[in-house]
């Protein structure tokens, strides 16, 4: 538990020595406002000499109410601690700040002592209250007369998003959605997150890589005080302990702070579990308590996981959560989400279709803060009615050489707009209700050969039509070399079509074809081959070859010739030789 404790002695430390402000521009409720965020903790105990109160959203969070007032929600908790030092009770009064009703009050309060004032209901609309603070006046000293002080109450629920538009389109695979909404125009720090689950309960936590590799996931219930901790799909060598809090964001008003409004904004601990073991190839879930310190709020979390082990000692790891309701069953974990990015009040996602239907989003959680501190979200159900058709040849793609288009108005008004991709996929997009038919042609050369009607059942799926093709496996060669880069083409008798491929480099070719009876011939240089003239069944693969004989060897010739020249010469040379001392002995002899 020490070793627990001491981060958050070491963060508390340093937000204490922390002093630095930064001022930038807010708009929220139609008003632009200058502010001056601090990232100096709250937790600021009052000295035993102050003349005032703290107040707090609990026993955790409190801070002199001379320096900063809390921005309050639904489901929040006003609590006050007095300072006084006079020995006697202070007075509490919250009232309505229009109405001036009161709606809670203590009015004995002693000295040092931490009391719960008043929870604000969900049901609250936005408004101001005001806090009136009284010691006995006959036992203070004039420094602590009473004191009136403005609560300000945001209810996110007043601030919904109410209307959303989306335009879709499809390119090589990806969808794109573009959004906009003029609810948006007054929130900031809006995030958006698209999953094909309306459901993700369990926040898995990656494992330190020092620790092993997978995850621990954790299954939260913000209405119990309990969790579960989930093993199996973590895979870790040595025992480690485990435990977890849910951070928030929490801001303040700060009091007297020049050059506009000014907020302190700083990370509240909500809630916290208590440490257990997990051991080595353990995987049966594991109950463990969660204990709330502060009122759990609508909006998004840090889940700060602890993992300590003798092994690699004590390391953290943070994932992201939105709690949709203090009251919801569980939370909703924001790392299933395909994109979870900032973005401005118009913004467009851009997704692979590639994968699975399964993945496809179907839902937008739009998160955003409404005044700082105070922060909402909206669920919104896409409605894309996104249908896949993956043509094939058997266990094959659709070749390239096979062309796919949708047969207008073959599905009535229903297809909103499509895409053809390689390989022979159709994306749709629909506007009607299912199931929906859809016609496709196919065409071989640029003439069509088959049409194949296609039923959807339902959005988000996918269907699969098998075409029916002949595999013609081409080879020319001379000699017994093939050629490489030479000319095959095919007539289709029956579609009177023609089409062309080159040989690769071992001099063959691959074609599908449609079922029927074609025509084939090659151009080898200037020469063209013979035709062959066949009928080709679809599933089968047949070997069409083209052979010519080797060319002439001119070697031979030119040894034979040169031999003879040589012969030739010699014999001559010899004749000569013997001619010319036949003529000199003759002379002699005269």
């Amino acid at each position: 538990m020490a070793l627990k404790a001491l981060p958050l002695l070491l963060f508390i430390m340093l937000l204490l020595l922390s002093s630095s402000f930064s001022t930038f521009q807010i708009s929220y409720g139609g008003k632009s406002t200058a502010v001056a965020f601090s990232t100096s903790s709250p937790l600021q105990p009052a000295s035993s000499n102050q003349s005032t109160i703290e107040i707090g959203y609990g026993p955790n969070s409190l801070a002199p109410i001379t320096q900063q007032i809390p921005i309050f929600t639904a489901n929040d908790q006003l609590w006050v601690e007095s300072g006084y030092n006079n020995g006697n009770p202070t007075s509490v009064v919250l009232t309505n700040g229009t109405s001036g009703n009161t709606v809670a009050s203590n009015n004995n309060i002693p000295p040092q002592t931490i009391s719960k004032i008043y929870s604000f209901p969900t049901n609250l609309p936005s408004q101001n209250f005001t806090l009136l603070v009284q010691p006995e006046f006959y036992a203070c000293s004039p420094s602590c007369s009473s004191g009136e002080y403005t609560i300000e109450f945001i209810n996110p629920m007043n601030s919904a998003i109410n209307s959303l538009n989306a335009n879709y389109s499809l390119n090589n695979a990806t969808l794109s959605i573009s959004f906009a909404s003029p609810d948006l125009t007054n929130k900031f720090d809006i995030q958006q997150c698209l999953s094909s689950v309306s459901s993700a309960t369990e926040a898995q936590v990656p494992l330190p890589s020092s620790y092993g590799s997978g995850f621990v996931g954790v299954i939260g219930d913000p209405s119990t005080t309990s969790a579960i901790i989930e093993t199996n799909g973590s895979n870790h060598a040595f025992p480690f302990s485990f435990s977890f809090e849910l951070l928030a964001n929490y801001t303040s008003v700060l009091s007297g702070r020049s050059g506009g409004i000014g907020y302190t904004s700083f990370e509240v601990e909500t809630a916290s579990s208590n440490s257990m073991l997990i051991q080595s190839g353990e995987s049966t879930p594991v109950n463990t308590t969660l204990v709330d310190t502060t009122p759990l709020r609508t909006g998004r979390y840090i889940l700060q996981a602890t993992f300590l082990s003798e092994n690699s000692g004590i390391q953290q790891v943070d994932t992201p959560l939105l709690i949709e309701s203090p009251i919801a069953s569980s939370w909703y974990w924001l790392g299933s989400c395909e994109q979870l990015g900032s973005i401005s009040p118009s913004f467009t996602s851009q997704l692979s279709l590639s994968g699975s239907p399964s993945l496809w989003p179907k839902y937008l959680y739009l998160m955003y803060r409404i005044v700082p501190g105070i922060e909402s979200f909206s669920n919104i159900t896409l409605g894309l009615q996104l249908n896949r058709v993956r043509f094939v040849n058997g266990n094959n793609k659709l070749p390239s050489n096979i062309g796919m288009s949708l047969v207008p108005n073959s599905s009535g008004s229903k297809v909103e707009y499509h895409e053809i991709e390689n390989g022979g996929v159709a994306y749709l997009v629909m506007n009607g209700t299912y199931p929906v038919m859809s016609t496709f042609d196919l065409s071989f050369a640029g003439k069509v050969f088959s049409s194949m009607n296609v039923t959807f059942e339902s959005p988000d799926s996918e269907t699969v039509e098998n075409v029916p093709l002949a595999e013609l496996q081409i080879s020319a060669t001379q000699g017994g070399v093939g050629l490489s880069n030479r000319t095959v083409t095919i007539l289709s008798n029956s579609l009177n079509a023609s089409f062309s491929i080159l040989t690769n480099m071992q001099g063959t070719a691959l074609v599908f074809i449609p079922p029927g009876q074609y025509t084939i011939y090659i151009e080898n240089g200037n020469h063209q081959s013979s035709p062959t003239t066949e009928s080709f069944t679809a599933g089968n693969t047949y070997n069409v070859p083209f052979s010519y004989a080797g060319p002439i060897s001119y070697t031979t010739y030119i040894i034979w010739i040169v031999s003879t020249i040589t012969v030739a010469g010699v014999v001559g040379n010899l004749w000569f030789w013997l001619a010319r001392r036949r003529v000199n002995r003759q002379l002699r002899e005269l």
